[in-house]
């Protein structure tokens, strides 16, 4: 292998003026000029942890050891490396495995062709929790999301106090550390709480931060994109059902309509020109449906997943709707048309990877004992249900449909039964497994 050349990010010569360049590039040789420092690709990179992507969904088909055993081989190499640089994950790995030698991506800063200004990319060594945020779903196993939050705290420990305000590192090259911003350098906090739900993990996630825009280079202050879901979990932001989703009906109407007025043809618009009218919002009813979060980098995750019987229509189910309150447990079962109500099949997670222990509904208890639960709805229900859930203890699943064939547990409060983690019980147990799939 050899480090890529700007041609090969850049593709051929275009003429000048015929595109809208995304980036602002004003002819191909700026956009050449914005390439020169993409040139390495040798060796092992962090960001190559979300091929386990392609490993996890081939897990999940066909349940074959051998698959889940790559994935994880691979995934402790990078723990391990990890640790060797003292818990911070390296960005530089020749290609016989060993630290040192391959490519770069700690201290990706470069100078922007149009003005010369330097511009700090991204640091994309903070993909790499889709690896180990993969490894936890397959084994439940802490230390794979423990490395990745000791990794944060030991890079927000370099902070530095600059102009009377606390500020971290997040870039690293051969003059140190530098980039410092007033924002902690906690890439994957999101994902980190919302697999762990401990208030330490919640501390390490700013709801509020300072983002540069890509072409103009400015300091702009912003929500992330959960902020508002956060808040509304802990009831803080009650309408946020609401809002967000005539904020999302209004951002479809308006992609449709630049969609339809786009000045551009095919031979003058550029591949990634479309992207900006994507009419798939789907972050926010993920949420407020199932308790879920976004997929990028990451795996979709849920707290409950409908079966495919109950997923039939915009609403979530054509006759049977639910609106999830917080990831704790809560939800509202709704009719939204006086339906006979259908039963429901359920699934603990979006992958089946949570068991559900018991459903409260009223005074009454009722025990599960098993990854997906079915619930029957009929017009004009409303009761509250409250589950309580194991996470993270099966394996997970695309095997469907999960709990379609499954009646109410009809039975009155019960002792509760163990639930073996799945490394000593379902794991080890194909045909418990493969029954828990049926």
């Amino acid at each position: 292998m050899y480090k890529a050349t700007p041609v090969y990010w850049a593709g051929d010569p275009v003429e000048t003026g015929r595109f809208t360049q995304l980036r602002g590039e004003r002819n191909y040789e700026e956009m050449l000029g914005h390439f020169k420092d993409y040139g390495d690709i040798i060796g092992d990179h962090p960001v190559n942890l979300l091929a386990t992507m392609l490993a996890l969904n081939a897990y999940m088909l066909g349940q074959e050891r051998s698959t889940r055993s790559g994935l994880l081989e691979y995934v402790d190499a990078w723990l391990q490396r990890t640790l060797e640089k003292d818990g911070i994950i390296p960005s530089n790995v020749g290609l016989d495995g060993k630290i040192g030698g391959g490519a770069g991506g700690w201290g990706f800063s470069v100078k922007w062709p149009q003005t010369g200004d330097k511009i700090h990319h991204l640091n994309n060594s903070r993909l790499a929790i889709a690896g180990f945020g993969n490894a936890f779903l397959l084994t439940g196993d802490p230390r794979y999301l423990d490395v990745w939050r000791q990794m944060i705290h030991k890079v927000n420990a370099q902070a530095r106090v600059i102009g009377g305000v606390r500020t971290y590192p997040h870039s690293y090259g051969d003059q140190g550390r530098y980039n410092y911003t007033p924002n902690l350098n906690a890439p994957g906090a999101f994902d980190l709480w919302y697999w762990t739900m401990k208030p330490e993990d919640r501390r390490l996630l700013e709801l509020e931060a300072t983002e540069i825009e890509l072409l103009s280079t400015r300091a702009v202050f912003r929500e992330i994109p959960e902020a508002g879901w956060m808040r509304f979990l802990v009831g803080l932001n009650p309408k946020y059902p609401e809002e967000t989703l005539r904020q999302d009906l209004d951002a479809i109407r308006q992609r449709v309509k630049g969609m339809r007025s786009d000045p551009t043809t095919p031979d003058t618009r550029l591949s990634e020109g479309p992207m900006k009218y994507n009419l798939a919002l789907a972050r926010n009813l993920t949420q407020l449906m199932l308790g879920g979060r976004r997929t990028a980098p990451v795996l979709r995750a849920a707290i409950l997943r409908p079966s495919p019987a109950a997923a039939r229509s915009p609403r979530g189910g054509r006759r049977a709707g639910g609106e999830g309150e917080k990831p704790g447990g809560r939800g509202h079962p709704r009719q939204p048309k006086p339906h006979s109500g259908p039963s429901a099949g359920a699934p603990g997670g979006c992958l089946a990877e949570h068991q559900l222990v018991s459903a409260v509904i009223g005074e009454r208890r009722f025990p599960i004992g098993r990854s997906w639960m079915a619930l029957r709805l009929e017009p004009g229900c409303g009761s509250r249900i409250v589950l309580e859930l194991r996470r993270h203890v099966n394996q997970p699943t695309l095997a469907l449909p999960l709990g379609s064939h499954v009646e109410h547990a009809e039975k009155p409060d019960e002792p509760e039964r163990p639930v073996e983690r799945f490394w000593d019980g379902i794991f080890r147990n194909p045909t418990l497994f493969a029954s828990c799939c049926r």
